[in-house]
C-alpha cells in the first residue's frame, strides 16, 4: 500500500469509475489503489479469522528506477525534491521484512504499519463495509 491512499475520491473508491474508463487522474487512480491494498488486506485479515495473518504497510519514498520511463525533466525535478528524504532500497525493505519474519508481529493482523511500527490509516482504509463492497465488485468482475 502506501501513504497516498489519502488522496482518494469522495467516498473512498469510485465504484462507478473502477477502470478509469469515465475521466483518469493518475494521482487519484494510483491514490485508489493504494487505499484498496490496505481494503482487501483487511478483509483477507477477517476471512483467514485465525488461520494466517494479512496487514498492509507504506514503504515509503525509496529510491528506485521506477521513473526510468518518465520524461527525464520531470524525472530530475522529482530527484532534485525527493532524494534528500528518500529511503535506501533497504530501508524500504525493512517494514515488509518486519512483517514477513519477525516474532514480533506474530499473531497481528488487519493492521497498517508504516517505518516498522503500526500506524492509523485514513477513515475509508478502516471502513470494513467499503471493504467488503470493494471485495464483492472485485469477485464479480473476475467471474466475467
Amino acid at each position: 500500500a502506501s501513504e497516498a491512499h489519502r488522496a482518494t475520491p469522495p467516498g473512498g473508491i469510485d465504484f462507478e469509475n473502477l477502470s478509469g474508463e469515465n475521466g483518469y487522474r493518475a494521482l487519484r487512480a494510483y491514490g485508489q489503489s493504494k487505499l484498496a491494498n490496505i481494503l482487501f488486506a483487511n478483509c483477507l485479515s477477517r476471512r483467514l479469522a485465525g488461520r494466517g495473518m494479512a496487514n498492509s504497510l507504506h514503504p515509503g519514498l525509496v529510491r528506485t528506477n521506477m521513473g526510468r520511463h518518465i520524461n527525464p525533466f520531470v524525472t530530475w525535478g522529482l530527484a532534485l525534491f525527493m532524494l534528500p528524504v528518500a529511503k535506501t532500497i533497504q530501508q524500504g525493505a525493512a517494514t515488509s521484512c518486519l512483517l514477513a519474519a519477525s516474532p514480533a508481529v506474530e499473531g497481528i493482523t488487519g493492521k497498517y504499519f508504516s517505518d516498522c511500527q503500526e500506524k492509523t490509516p485514513s477513515a475509508f482504509a478502516m471502513d470494513d463495509a467499503l471493504g467488503e463492497r470493494l471485495w464483492s465488485e472485485s469477485q464479480a468482475l473476475v467471474s466475467r
